[in-house]
């Protein structure tokens, strides 16, 4: 064999073997910096980060780094849009599809609107006169002081105590600091759980509703993050791992609270943005 032919070939290998390693390692995985909870008594986004988890598994172009801190929507996309975080979620309104990529994917499957009223054990029956929006007027209810809920109820002509913080508005309810504290349908079982030392209740005979989806978002300059997401979403393995996820979060206190016996009510939101909205969004 010629020995100068082995040779050749020996560093075309190499250079070769070389090439492959290049490509393997020249472009790190991009970080994407998403929200977590540092408050262990608030576990409303447990589901969404789950998600959020899901859509980047086994991802070749990103990573995902949790940043703590607390849930306050206004705060997150605060940091969002100074490009403190990559992702980050809130309600569907016109403000933040104007501000932000939104992705077509309700979080929640729209139920979040669906809506159920925390009392004390005491005024369980407290609602049983009720029948229309102007019959919930001389009640007290109460948000989170940075909920963008808390317009909504008020041009209803509501009456609304905020709170500066998730778990207060637990304890307020139960010191009688207002009245009624409207949780979704989805959360309801859980936060009974969670705050049981307050000794609250689910409201009987009535129920609210009013249209409401929680969103991702991405900073608008983040196109390429927003058509992952998109494209991710709509993958057949993803949406089904979603499914399974959304059924182990929520499936028991869908089935256990229903609006079968219940007076729903109505209640118009205005924040919701319209089709053209988002389409002028992406």
């Amino acid at each position: 064999m010629n020995p100068g032919l082995t040779f050749t070939k020996k560093m075309l290998f190499l250079i070769f073997a070389c090439g492959l390693s290049f490509a393997t390692h020249s472009a790190p995985k991009q970080t994407i910096v998403y929200p977590v909870s540092i408050d262990l008594q608030d576990k409303r986004d447990l589901y969404t980060v789950a998600v959020v988890k899901v859509i980047f598994a086994r991802s070749k172009r990103y990573q995902l780094q949790a940043l703590p801190l607390r849930r306050e929507y206004d705060k997150l996309l605060a940091l969002l849009k100074r490009g403190e975080l990559d992702i980050a979620w809130g309600g569907a309104s016109a403000t933040n599809i104007e501000q932000f990529r939104a992705v077509d994917f309700p979080i929640m499957r729209g139920l979040i609107g669906y809506r159920l009223f925390l009392v004390k054990k005491s005024n369980k029956d407290m609602l049983k006169n009720v029948a229309q929006l102007n019959d919930l007027k001389p009640y007290t209810i109460g948000q989170g002081s940075t909920w963008v809920e808390i317009d909504m109820f008020q041009r209803a002509g509501l009456q609304v105590v905020p709170a500066e913080s998730y778990p207060a508005l637990f304890s307020m309810l139960a010191n009688g600091r207002f009245e009624l504290f409207p949780r979704s349908i989805l959360e309801i079982s859980n936060e009974l759980n969670t705050f049981s030392q307050y000794e609250l209740e689910v409201a009987d005979h009535v129920a609210l509703h009013y249209d409401f989806a929680l969103l991702f978002y991405v900073n608008k300059n983040n196109k390429q993050l927003h058509q992952y997401l998109t494209e991710r979403l709509k993958d057949p393995v993803i949406k089904l791992q979603i499914e399974q996820l959304f059924n182990k979060y929520y499936r028991d206190s869908l089935d256990k609270y229903h609006y079968e016996h219940r007076r729903v009510i109505k209640l118009p939101n205005t924040l919701m943005p319209s089709v053209n909205d988002f389409e002028q969004s992406n």
